[in-house]
């Protein structure tokens, strides 16, 4: 299967700026623990959970002294929002007398214009009331002695919200306005050009956005993925990589493939 070009382009204009992957179909969470391999779309396949009992048995059977009951998942107080806007992308006046059709722009939790770059794709990303769910740096050293860990990237840690957006632009150099009312967010409340407290100025394709009717953070857009590597003063001092568990450290993951043109493709130079 070809890889799907315009979600390996977010991604990648995602992770430049902020570090963070993409998860493009937010409604399916990823889970913090979770670990796996990357397909050729730069979407995490999950082989399973640090915090599953199979997991737990594993350590037990190789004598790897860690209860992960007692290192749960440390949830952040929620932030007001997040934005994440990739390079190239402005922030511009946002005019609420243009949308006078949307009676509750004026007041919107959330609202801005963002001057997208002529010739150039960019993207923006939205989260409300974002909460970080992240994995205990004592577990996290733990279980770098885990050798099924060895070639899997693991969910660090999670963004959590409950509302999202997340835009794509194409080479045209639009302008994107968007406004968010947290108390439009509820089962029905859609005015003209809305869905559920969000609005935007356009309804291109390559656009997702949703929030929960009660406020919950049941979303995941934006987590970010680490591996077990030999640190680099190690790996020049020619030491072999099977030595002690001790010897590895935990690295971002970054992506496989080659730097893209603006359709996603991979540049052969």
């Amino acid at each position: 299967m070809s890889a799907n070009r315009n979600v390996r382009k977010f991604i990648d204009l995602v992770r430049r700026v902020s570090g963070k992957w993409t998860n493009w179909d937010p409604p399916i969470p990823v889970k913090v623990g979770a670990y796996g391999t990357l397909n050729e779309d730069g979407q995490l396949i999950v082989e399973g959970n640090i915090y599953d009992d199979d997991f737990q048995r594993y350590l037990d059977a190789n004598q790897i002294d860690l209860n992960l009951k007692a290192y749960q998942p440390e949830l952040c107080e929620p932030e007001q929002d997040f934005i994440v806007a990739s390079t190239g992308v402005k922030k511009r006046q946002f005019d609420v007398n243009q949308q006078a059709n949307v009676p509750w722009v004026a007041s919107a939790t959330i609202k801005g214009t963002w001057q997208f770059q002529d010739g150039k794709r960019g993207a923006l990303v939205i989260l409300y009331a974002p909460r970080q769910n992240y994995v205990p740096t004592a577990a996290l050293q733990k279980i770098l002695e885990a050798k099924r860990l060895e070639g899997k990237h693991i969910v660090t840690s999670a963004l959590a919200c409950p509302a999202y957006l997340m835009y794509l632009s194409d080479k045209g150099g639009e302008n994107f306005s968007v406004a968010f009312s947290a108390r439009n967010a509820g089962p029905g409340v859609v005015s003209s050009g809305a869905s559920a407290g969000w609005w935007t100025n356009n309804e291109a394709a390559l656009l997702r956005r949703a929030s929960h009717p009660k406020g919950e953070p049941r979303f995941t857009p934006l987590f970010t993925l680490q591996k077990k590597v030999k640190p680099s003063w190690l790996r020049w001092r020619g030491e072999d990589e099977t030595d002690g568990p001790e010897e590895y450290i935990w690295q971002d993951v970054y992506p496989s493939w080659k730097p893209l043109n603006e359709d996603g493709e991979e540049l052969e130079d």
